[in-house]
């Protein structure tokens, strides 16, 4: 009869690890500037015509992260008639979110929120939004907020 009850609550604790670990999530965040130079690394695709910002044209970045060593903001704006839309990254070293959504603007103080899609390394499954303030000449901060949870 102990072994029993022994062996119940055996199975009641492994099946409560189990459950309590299956569920466990880790939140991050990164935050950071990027300064673009258009030309240096901030590269334009233009049609045919050679005009820029228009229906065709593409856009491609990609700018140290300051305050995060070995953090690089990257991505393609691409200029679809209906609506700039832009697809995303943070690396840092082997680990990168993604992010998309429709692009910001560049004015001073402008804001836009995107949606994290995925990651690879420790960002494999996150969710969450990159916000992204205009600080005005080209320079944006950047704020990463993550989740990921295990699988």
């Amino acid at each position: 009869m102990a072994s029993q009850v022994a062996l119940v609550l055996a199975l009641i604790v492994a099946l409560f690890a189990s459950y309590a670990s299956a569920n466990l999530c880790k939140s991050y965040t990164i935050q950071g500037s990027a300064q673009f130079v258009l030309g240096q690394n901030e590269f334009q695709v233009v049609p045919t015509d050679g005009a820029m910002d228009r229906d065709g044209s593409v856009q491609t970045f990609a700018a140290p992260l300051s305050g995060n060593s070995g953090c690089i903001y990257q991505g393609v704006i691409a200029d679809t008639g209906a609506l700039d839309f832009q697809v995303s990254q943070l690396k840092c070293g082997n680990n990168r979110v993604e992010f998309m959504g429709d692009a910001g603007a560049s004015a001073p103080g402008s804001s836009t929120t995107y949606a994290i899609v995925g990651g690879t390394g420790i960002y494999v499954g996150a969710i969450g939004t990159v916000t992204e303030v205009s600080l005005g000449g080209m320079n944006y901060q950047v704020t990463a907020n993550i989740k990921v949870c295990d699988q």
